[in-house]
């Protein structure tokens, strides 16, 4: 009876140091459960501070990207507007240098480029060319009756009869200098340019300038010198327009207000 007594009251402390255990052990899972319970919460708000900043920041690029697309398509469309102000410009000093000023024709510079452009394709092609060399007669005594302002307005007024006479799409009339002007004409015969010669000299007529000191007419009158050819290989155009001036002054000694033409072989 005594053993089973002890052995009863045995188990009872047993018990109650299981149950202190428990209850210890139960107090420290309750610990360790708030802790990570807190910790839990506390990398929540971390987190949800992290993804507000990254937000924040995602805003902020895609502003900084609208803005700087904004600015490239600025910059593009002023680069766009600066090329083409630039064009233009260009072409309008390319054109003032190719253009006399008193006339508004082609001028010396731009006689010279075309003349190679069209003796290269008539040499290549082995067609006809034809340069008129053109000088006003007489026209020192004009300018010294008729003062500087009347000789510029004549050279306007011939520039314009040379236009009308030579009318044709590819004919090419240019102030050559001082008094004497140039036509180009492709691919013609020497009727052709005969033709042409004769309607210059009515234009000239209808202009019905006066020219009181002309040894020659006591109107305005010009003098022309046409030379026709096929180009060949290797020689210059420069001779060519040399075999014109010849035909010139030719058709000045010979009277003035006439024309002088020859096809020549080169």
């Amino acid at each position: 009876m005594t053993d089973k007594i002890l052995e009863l009251e045995q188990e009872i402390e047993d018990l109650q140091l299981q149950l202190s255990t428990a209850i210890e052990h139960g107090d420290s899972v309750d610990e360790q459960l708030l802790k990570m319970n807190e910790q839990l919460k506390s990398e929540i708000s971390e987190r949800q501070k992290a993804e507000r900043t990254l937000q924040k920041l995602t805003n902020i690029i895609r502003q900084e990207k609208d803005d700087l697309e904004i600015l490239v398509e600025a910059v593009t469309d002023h680069s766009d507007r600066l090329d083409e102000q630039w064009l233009t410009q260009y072409e309008k000093m390319q054109s003032q240098a190719l253009t006399d000023s008193l006339t508004m024709i082609p001028n010396r510079r731009y006689f010279n480029q075309h003349l190679t452009h069209e003796w290269f394709y008539a040499t290549r092609k082995q067609q006809e060319i034809a340069l008129i060399m053109i000088d006003i007669d007489h026209f020192k005594q004009f300018n010294d009756t008729y003062g500087h302002l009347g000789g510029d307005e004549c050279l306007k007024k011939v520039a314009q009869a040379l236009l009308i006479a030579c009318h044709r799409k590819n004919d090419f009339v240019a102030r050559y200098g001082g008094e004497e002007f140039a036509v180009i004409i492709n691919h013609t015969d020497v009727d052709g340019v005969q033709k042409v010669a004769k309607k210059i000299l009515k234009e000239i007529e209808n202009l019905n300038i006066e020219h009181k000191t002309s040894l020659t007419s006591d109107y305005l009158t010009v003098s022309l010198g046409a030379a026709i050819t096929i180009p060949k290989q290797g020689v210059e155009e420069t001779e060519f327009i040399s075999r014109a001036d010849h035909l010139l002054y030719g058709a000045k000694r010979n009277g003035r207000n006439r024309y002088e033409i020859d096809y020549i072989t080169m």
